[in-house]
This record gives structure tokens, sequence and C-alpha cells, in this order.
């Protein structure tokens, strides 16, 4: 009988430590859960303070938060607040501490990007963005990481870094999806910024193949195009653009401008030659003004002493440095009146090379007149972008 009262008592210990441990086992979660439901709460005060802009409040309730789970998330999002509250050392500490754990996390990286670029460290901070770039994301990693390159862009062009920011604009550009156009108006407002027209061109371009009605990808075009000297296809995209805004004051003063360069050109493609040989005159005889109004004296005929006369009030031309002027513009004035006796409508038509050197003069003397002179208005402009841009103007 005595084993039976042993093995009574030995299953009645047992059965009283499977109780005890069972109700060890619910208080020990009962009080993780109640841990986690607190450090929850914490952190969630501490996301909407952070959201919020108040760091300080956030940084108090992170810290609580940390208080009771040690978490990488917490961590990081504490790292936040201590940047947004401009403790840097305390953050790059805490994101340093991170790093060394997983050097691969985008999310770690673009934290002490963003920590570098606000302490001016741009070494620092070009290498934690490429971290984070090329790094793992959790989620939507191409989205990522053309956000975070438009960030670092964002910050070398702040840094005045634009070489180094426009090979992060071609490298943005080259990734866009062919149905992003919003992101394609983006880079080319960027490589705007860093005067690349040919490229911005480009992209507003690739923009209008998915939306073609898009005004801000209409008009970033048209001043591409009109900035790079390729001024029908500035034209075309004027045009549409006022299709969609017809009040908009810039693209219609633009047209104008459009209108005058291309209305002046003698070069043009398939033009007749009687309007050929009319605006080569015109050329060559404003070319003429304006050697006289930069303070070198040719042989004007009456009506065009008459014309020099009546554009000298409201010229932006004829603030020259006489001196300057007559040094640079003498040689093209002798030119000048060289060719002056040979150029006539039926001269002109019978001798192409005649009209030609009539056109290479006029481009010379506006280009050296607007160094001597200062710049042009009118129709001289309209003369000197023809001069600058050459082919193209895409005659």
């Amino acid at each position: 009988m005595r084993w039976r009262r042993e093995a009574t008592i030995i299953v009645s210990l047992v059965a009283v430590g499977v109780v005890l441990f069972a109700v060890a086992w619910v208080l020990t979660r009962t009080f993780e859960r109640r841990r986690d439901a607190l450090a929850r709460r914490w952190f969630n005060a501490g996301q909407q303070a952070l959201s919020a802009s108040q760091p300080q409040t956030a940084i108090a309730d992170l810290r609580s938060a940390l208080f009771y789970k040690n978490d990488d998330l917490y961590r990081l999002r504490l790292a936040e607040a201590l940047a947004q509250a401009n403790y840097t050392d305390q953050a790059k500490a805490y994101l340093l501490n991170l790093w060394e754990e997983r050097p691969g996390s985008s999310n770690i990286n673009l934290e002490l990007a963003r920590v570098a670029a606000q302490q001016h460290n741009t070494a620092d901070a070009m290498r934690y963005y490429h971290g984070a770039i090329f790094g793992v994301w959790d989620s939507d990693a191409i989205e990522h990481r053309m956000e975070t390159r438009l960030e670092l862009i964002r910050f070398l062009l702040q840094q005045n870094q634009t070489s180094s920011a426009y090979g992060e604009i071609t490298s943005l550009a080259a990734g866009i999806p062919p149905d992003n156009p919003q992101m394609h108006v983006v880079a080319g407002d960027l490589f705007t910024r860093t005067g690349d027209s040919a490229s911005a061109l480009t992209q507003y371009e690739m923009a209008l193949k998915n939306d073609p009605h898009s005004f801000a990808a209409l008009a970033g075009a048209a001043r591409a195009a009109f900035a790079s000297g390729k001024f029908r296809r500035a034209k075309q995209h004027l045009n549409a653009a006022i299709r969609e805004h017809p009040d908009d004051s810039e693209m219609t003063k633009l047209l104008e401008q459009t209108d005058l360069v291309l209305a002046s050109d003698p070069l043009e493609r398939h033009l007749p030659r009687e309007q050929r040989v009319q605006r080569t005159l015109t050329a060559f005889n404003q070319a003429g003004v304006r050697l006289d109004q930069c303070g070198e004296p040719v042989s004007l005929s009456p009506s065009l002493t008459a014309k020099k006369i009546s554009n000298s009030a409201d010229s932006n031309s004829v603030t020259a440095n006489t001196n300057r002027a007559a040094q640079d513009l003498a040689p093209l004035a002798t030119e000048w009146n060289n060719l002056r006796p040979s150029m006539n409508a039926r001269s002109l038509s019978l001798n192409s090379d005649l009209l030609e050197n009539a056109v290479d003069l006029v481009s010379r003397i506006e280009q050296a007149a607007d160094k001597s002179c200062g710049p042009p208005a009118g129709l001289d402009w309209a003369l000197l972008q023809l001069a600058n841009y050459g082919s193209e103007v895409e005659r």
C-alpha cells in the first residue's frame, strides 16, 4: 500500500507542477502581451508625433516604446525623431549600430544619408544614398529607388554639385518606366535646371507619348525646344500647349518669338526664291542698322537711317562701349559696306553664293554686336538666334 501512497504523492506533485507551470506560462504570456501592447501604444504615439513634425514628443514616446521592447523598427524611428530634432550625433549613433547589424538595409542607409545631408557631409550622403538605392527594400523597390535618387539629386543641387547631380539625373531618367509620364516630366525639369535642354526635351516628349494633353509636358517641351534652338518643334509644342491653356501668357509670348525667328530665316528649306531673297535683304539691312547703332557707322540708305532713328528710342541694344565696339565691329562694317552695292533682288536671285555670303555676314555681325553692344531686341534678336543655333533651327 505504501507504493500507492508514494505514487499518489508523485502524481499530485506532478499535477501541482503542471498547474504552476501553466499559471506561470499564462502570467508570462499575459505580461508579454501587456508589454507588447504598451510598446505598440507608445510606438504608435511616437509615429503620430513624428508625422505631425513634433520630434521632441516623438523622442519621448519612442524611448518609452523601446523600454518595453527592443525592436529595430523602434530604434530606426527614434533615430528619425532625433534627426528631425537636430540631435544628429545621437541619431547617427543609433543608425550606425543598426547599420552594423544590417548594412544592406535600404531604410537604414536612407536615414544615414539624410543625417549626413543635414550635416552637409556630401561624401557620406552620396555613399549612404547609393547604399539605399542599391540596397534591400521591404516593398515597391523600383518606386523607392527612384524616390531616393530624386532626393539625392535635390540634395546635390542644393549643394551646387551640378556635375554629380547631372550623372544622377541621367541614371534616374534611364530607369523611368515608359508608362510613368509624371516622372519623365520631373526628369525633364531636372535636366532643365542643369542646362541640358536637349535631354530635357527628350524627357518631356517621352511623357507626351503617354499623356499628349499634359500641359506640364507640353510647356516643358516648348521651353526646352526653344532654349536649344529647335524652333519648329517649339512651335508645335507651343501650339499644343496653347490649345490646352489658351490664356497662358508665357506660351503666347514664346510663340510670338518663335514665329519671328522662323519668319526671319533666309535659309528655310523649300522657301520660294523670291521670299528667300527678300528675307536676305531684310536681314542684311537690319545688320547694317545694328552696326550703326553700335557705334560703327556704315553707308545706310535714307530709309534705313530713318529706321535707325525710329528704333533707337526703344532699343535695348545701344548701350555700347564705343571703343570696344569699334575695335570688334570695324572689319565687319568694312565687309558690309563692300557687299552693299551688290545687295539687290536681281543679284541675289542670280547668285546663290552672294546670298549665302550675305547670310553668313549677317550672322557674324549679330554675334559680334551681341558681345560688344549687349543683348539685342526684335529682329536683331531673331537673327542672333539663327546665327547661334544654325542647323538646330531644323530648317
